[in-house]
């Protein structure tokens, strides 16, 4: 456990682990897209290339818990930043493909498996050109509608038992299922 921000862990110490291969990380903090995506980069740079990475809160049910300032929120009222904009970031950057936006409540989980050094790359390049295009972008009605029609919507149980394919979820005594609803 390290007890520091993220830019300052991929910064400072990250390079003490260099033998570690990360194969499944779970992204959760800030609530805005351009820190999960910096995560999102810097996690690759020490991840196996079969990794899955999972983004919390990509899925607000409400266009005001979309905000990028919780400010304009009363205190305890749901927030999930603009997390949602990584699917678009992602599907533009070629990784659709290796994306599943999984319906779990209550805000959902973005997957992204074995995404692609090469693409991941890319994005890092680019980091500043993206965040300065998507920064200001509002959930809205049109992004509503652009969003559900991304085609990456995946149920829980479809996208877990797909993970069974993999080598690091193989079955065991075929209860795959029983550790989900515990």
């Amino acid at each position: 456990m390290f007890q520091e921000t993220s830019d300052s862990f991929f910064e400072n110490i990250h390079t003490r682990l260099s033998s570690f291969k990360c194969q499944v990380a779970f992204i959760d903090g800030m609530h805005l897209f351009e820190c999960a995506l910096r995560d999102f980069i810097n996690l690759t740079k020490i991840s196996s290339d079969k990794a899955l990475f999972l983004f919390h809160d990509p899925i607000p049910w409400t266009f005001k818990m979309a905000t990028r300032d919780n400010s304009k929120l009363a205190p305890n009222e749901a927030w999930t930043g603009d997390i949602w904009k990584l699917v678009h970031i992602f599907i533009e950057a070629g990784l659709k493909d290796s994306i599943s936006l999984l319906s779990s409540a209550p805000s959902g989980l973005l997957a992204v498996l074995n995404p692609g050094k090469e693409k991941v790359i890319e994005l890092e390049k680019n980091y500043d050109e993206i965040c300065a295009r998507w920064i200001d972008v509002n959930f809205n009605e049109t992004n509503l509608l652009d969003f559900y029609e991304t085609g990456v919507f995946v149920k829980p149980e479809v996208f877990l038992r797909s993970l069974e394919k993999l080598s690091f979820a193989k079955k065991v005594l075929n209860k795959s299922k029983s550790w989900v609803s515990q």
